[in-house]
């Protein structure tokens, strides 16, 4: 007689999942909207000097409680995408003509043909793909999608016989002496420029000698270390 026995099967436990983006910034939201009810009002005195305003220091002081009411909180999302629109169509029109480029894989191409033809000059080479990197960078087109990238620099520099460390700092590096330094991307620079009320992607030349200093500090930095 064979006993058979029974086999419970434990029930699986629900592993957590990090909600989208858009739930936790209305959450965020909500939240804030919530906090006007008993955080205490107050505010600066701001002074405007042609189109930027300025707050004045050691002039913050209380103001009458206006809590934000149901229909003012969804209306608020609104008014903020109505104000943020031309950053928005900005982020959205060079996204999407990054996408493309990705798609198509002309990106790539571009990328694996300067590895490939400078692969045997090797001053040369970290030369010629630190610089090709840090513009993808500078431009906002690779950030945080070089990651992909670095395997490849790393067999290269085993292949020359370098260190892997070179594979990923010629890629990485060179990628953000780009984007410290970012001369046109959209993203941090539009945004942080709208914010504090300046013309948008002004100071090119400051920000493209920066660039440049960042991107020549990179290069001899990685050729000390290989020569080293």
């Amino acid at each position: 007689m064979q006993l058979q026995t029974e086999v419970k099967k434990q029930p699986s436990k629900r592993k957590f999942k990090m909600p989208d983006a858009y739930v936790l910034l209305f959450f965020i939201a909500l939240l804030c909207a919530i906090a006007t009810y008993f955080v205490p009002a107050g505010e600066f005195k701001r002074v405007t000097n042609g189109t930027v305003t300025t707050t004045i220091p050691g002039s913050y002081h209380s103001v009458p409680q206006s809590p934000v009411g149901f229909v003012s909180f969804f209306t608020a999302i609104e008014k903020g995408m109505t104000l943020a629109a031309p950053i928005i169509f900005l982020i959205l029109f060079t996204g999407g003509a990054i996408a493309i480029l990705e798609k198509t894989g002309a990106l790539d191409g571009l990328i694996y043909h300067v590895i490939n033809k400078f692969r045997n000059q090797q001053l040369l080479f970290i030369c010629i793909v630190a610089a090709l990197f840090s513009l993808l960078g500078t431009t906002g087109i690779i950030v945080n999608s070089v990651i992909g990238f670095i395997p490849i620099g790393i067999i290269v520099a085993r292949t020359l016989k370098w260190d892997a460390i070179v594979g990923v700092a010629i890629i990485y590096l060179g990628t953000y002496a780009g984007f410290n330094a970012t001369i046109l991307s959209p993203s941090p620079l539009g945004i942080s420029q709208k914010i504090a009320e300046l013309p948008m992607f002004s100071g090119i030349g400051l920000r493209t000698a920066i660039y440049i200093s960042f991107l020549i500090a990179t290069i001899l930095y990685i050729n000390w270390y290989i020569k080293r």
